[in-house]
């Protein structure tokens, strides 16, 4: 974890350049939109307190579709759960999520499932709007999962997979099934049927997108 962290350090002082100022403006125009701030003046994130569970997908969304100076990060704290939001580069305008033991590196983007307890409904609604449109091959490394799509990969971790929903056993014995990397439609298939199978617990942001799901099916 220590080594973890300091490498998120080093690597958001490396590539990473916002100014005290600009933080404040941003906390400033954010304020007030169902939670609060406050900054770290060590790796120059804004950390975001949602006042509700419910309020964090409607954030994260209207976050996506601001424009958010290059290097900025926000860390969204909820309990003892750790999510991680901000801009990867201004040109793509890509949501990038982060965890004490995930961190995004160049193209890829790390997230470990054993920190947050986000369904994989939620996930994948995340991937969504990292703007993965469709899931074209997943491989496994080890402990964790490359999910690559034609905008984006990123690496998932699945180190304490036994103790999340059950939605996320159902991926995990699916892919194990399949014998990755060949999964490709397959995986497509399943992520959309589990999306409307849990239609029930995803917030209104998303009934559109369901909506269209469904009717491919």
């Amino acid at each position: 974890m220590e080594v973890t962290e300091q490498k998120r350090k080093m690597h958001a002082q490396k590539k990473f350049h916002i100014t005290n100022e600009k933080m404040d403006r941003i906390a400033s125009h954010l304020r007030g939109k169902g939670g609060h701030f406050k900054r770290s003046t060590v790796t120059r994130d804004l950390i975001f307190l949602p006042d509700s569970r419910a309020y964090l997908d409607s954030f994260i969304s209207r976050f996506s579709l601001m424009n958010v100076p290059k290097g900025l990060f926000l860390r969204v704290r909820e309990e003892n759960d750790l999510t991680t939001a901000g801009k990867n580069t201004q040109d793509v305008g890509l949501l990038a999520f982060r965890s004490e033991d995930g961190l995004m590196i160049d193209d890829h983007i790390h997230i470990g499932l054993d920190y947050t307890r986000h369904s994989l409904t939620e996930l994948l609604h995340f991937f969504q709007l990292l703007g993965i449109d469709k899931v074209l091959e997943v491989t496994k490394k080890r402990d964790e999962y490359e999910i690559t799509s034609s905008k984006r990969s990123m690496i998932v971790t699945l180190d304490q997979i036994e103790s999340l929903d059950s939605p996320y056993l159902e991926l995990h014995a699916f892919i194990e099934k399949n014998e990755l990397p060949q999964l490709r439609e397959e995986f497509d298939t399943l992520a959309r049927r589990l999306l409307l199978v849990h239609e029930t617990t995803v917030s209104s942001t998303y009934a559109q997108l369901l909506l269209q799901q469904k009717q491919t099916l």
